[in-house]
């Protein structure tokens, strides 16, 4: 018997998943098989074709990320720094802050902006609305990382990177599939 021989370029482990892309909102869900990161870095190569960048622009990809790591970051003792990275939206991504930033990024030509936040010696960075309006922004369109004290005094670094949003769904196979219920969890299904 011969040996088989794949190209390695043809993924010979090839492992099918569910994903939903809604039009409206630009959001991606997928089921968990393949890292966030993955996922950002094939999209980015798919959208860098020029034909796309020709046609439609440059198109971005953020992770977004889970909103509990801003209670985190919020509640050190002390907040010596917090580093607030904003990339620009897709044109057609609305929301009354995202439309301040894009306009700003378009008047100014910029890809991104970089606010970073010192703290004075004595009090350190007071989270104001206006500081977690702008970090709450970055979960989807950009990242956020602060370093301070924690309550025992030890220096912390907490980023929004590596927390994306994650959802864990289960159901029973004698009541509903797995595609049924993936879609019924993307889609906000709510049983009355």
């Amino acid at each position: 018997m011969k040996d088989l021989f794949i190209p390695e370029y043809l993924q010979p482990n090839y492992d099918p998943f569910y994903f939903h892309f809604s039009s409206k909102t630009h959001i991606l869900s997928y089921e968990k098989k393949i890292s966030p990161r993955s996922v950002k870095k094939f999209l980015e190569s798919v959208f860098s074709n020029k034909e796309i960048v020709k046609n439609y622009g440059s198109i971005g990809v953020s992770v977004i990320q889970n909103e509990q790591i801003l209670s985190e970051i919020f509640s050190l003792s002390y907040i010596k720094r917090i580093d607030i990275t904003l990339f620009r939206p897709n044109p057609d991504d609305h929301g009354s802050l995202d439309d301040i930033m894009m306009n700003t990024m378009e008047k100014s030509g910029a890809s991104e902006i970089h606010l970073g936040i010192v703290g004075a010696s004595k009090t350190g960075v007071v989270a104001t609305e206006e500081i977690k309006s702008l970090s709450k922004l970055a979960l989807r369109h950009g990242e956020v990382e602060a370093r301070g004290y924690d309550p025992q005094n030890n220096l912390v670094v907490r980023s929004s990177k590596n927390h994306p949003v994650t959802e864990k769904i289960s159901y029973d196979p004698e009541v509903s599939s797995d595609r049924d219920t993936f879609r019924k969890a993307v889609l906000g299904y709510r049983p009355q």
